[in-house]
């Protein structure tokens, strides 16, 4: 109970995940010193000990060298010209760019900051206003919680033992789910309210446009094909796209000089580093929550409901509500082994638990309290938080029903 408490009193005191995920450790070791101190330094250490894990770092400096070339932008002019001449083209193209950034970045946050500088302005100097602009980067952007090489993938896909090339596969289905469903609705929205378009490129800007941008649209076929296809691991197509992206600088972009590459570097650092103590907090947490029982009577609750849909709708009540106050990474790291168990006693299959679960991490990224997409907003154009979740509620209800496509999706066909 205590540890229980020290989370949520953590929580709402704003201290940093890792702190508030190691103080529930302590907490737990105070109320039953039976529990060495040296185990939890080991298996904390041990929750790092995987070579998959090693992709992280290289897909999120792949990501920070991805965007000090240009290749974001490239890729967002693109996409205006092709369907900015549509009615509601230009938000295609935000759906669009967050799409390509997600299978890039692998970060949410990331995802919003770029394509917001991109195109945020634009889209409201074209007659879109604010509040659906605001709203449509925050929900799309969590398309980097679902999008591979997603961070929170790679690592469900550790602590389960789940298959990081199928996880990758299943999970770009279900983003361009998510986004389709998104597509959509922008376009009906941006018909009803008669948003201006944009007139038709000429051939000639076109074609420039598209030749610049071609190479770099390549690189999710690197990861998701080569991963996919069995011809890359994860780590080693990390590596791909970072020597691609380089090649690509050097004889094309030119972007890069000495100052770019040491905020490539110093930014890759410390994203990394984050995400790295807060699995190894969580991966404490994890093997103590197991050691204390807790696991095994969670295990048979979930094993308890009468058929798989009433176990799925309580999953995703479980991840939707813990993603209000906690990264997908660390849900995933504490109760994705036990709904993964729970799963396929009712005949579903990891990959398609760590699908829905991605899905609902992407939604909890923009959902108050701690959603960290509500905490970039202000650098694209948002106001307090209070206006900002106001802006996002229509943008709620079109993400429950894209929740329960890929809830449909993942059951029935994976």
């Amino acid at each position: 109970m205590l540890p229980a408490l020290v989370l949520l009193f953590g929580v709402a005191i704003g201290l940093p995940v890792f702190l508030v995920l190691l103080a529930a450790v302590l907490s737990s070791t105070l109320l039953d010193p039976s529990i060495p101190d040296l185990v939890i330094i080991q298996r904390a250490f041990a929750g790092l000990d995987s070579f998959p894990l090693m992709a992280i770092p290289l897909f999120v400096l792949g990501g920070e060298l991805m965007v000090q070339t240009g290749v974001a932008a490239r890729i967002m002019k693109l996409a205006t010209l092709v369907f900015g001449h549509i009615r509601g083209g230009l938000a295609l193209a935000v759906v669009g760019g967050c799409t390509f950034f997600s299978s890039i970045s692998g970060s949410a946050p990331a995802t919003v900051l770029t394509v917001g500088k991109l195109s945020g302005k634009s889209l409201v100097d074209a007659g879109y206003s604010r509040n659906f602009m605001l709203g449509l980067l925050l929900s799309c952007g969590g398309l980097g919680i679902v999008i591979p090489p997603s961070i929170f993938l790679i690592v469900f896909g550790v602590v389960t033992g789940t298959s990081i090339a199928q996880l990758f596969y299943w999970s770009l289905l279900a983003g361009l789910l998510f986004a389709g469903v998104f597509a959509v609705c922008a376009i009906i929205y941006a018909r009803m309210r008669d948003f201006p378009v944009l007139p038709r490129p000429v051939r000639a800007e076109f074609v420039r446009v598209l030749r610049d941008a071609l190479p770099s649209l390549l690189i999710p076929l690197l990861v998701i094909g080569g991963v996919s296809s069995g011809v890359t691991t994860p780590t080693e197509a990390g590596v791909t796209v970072i020597a691609y992206v380089l090649l690509l600088d050097a004889f094309l972009y030119h972007e890069l000089d000495r100052s770019k590459l040491v905020r490539v570097f110093r930014d890759g650092a410390l994203t990394t580093a984050k995400v790295m103590i807060i699995l190894s907090a969580a991966a404490a947490l994890s093997w103590l929550i197991t050691a204390s029982g807790v696991a095994a009577g969670l295990d048979q609750w979930f094993g308890g409901f009468e058929s798989k849909w009433t176990f799925l709708l309580v999953a995703n009540l479980v991840f939707l509500v813990g993603g209000m106050f906690l990264d997908a990474t660390s849900l995933g790291v504490i109760v994705g082994p036990l709904l993964v168990a729970a799963g396929m006693q009712y005949g579903i299959p990891p990959v398609a638990i760590g699908v829905i679960l991605g899905v609902n991490g992407a939604i909890g990224m923009y959902t108050p309290p701690f959603g960290l997409n509500l905490f970039v907003a202000p650098e694209v154009g948002g106001g307090s938080l209070e206006s900002t979740v106001r802006t996002l509620i229509p943008f709620y209800w079109v993400s429950l029903l894209a929740l329960v496509l890929v809830n449909a999706m993942a059951v029935l066909v994976i």
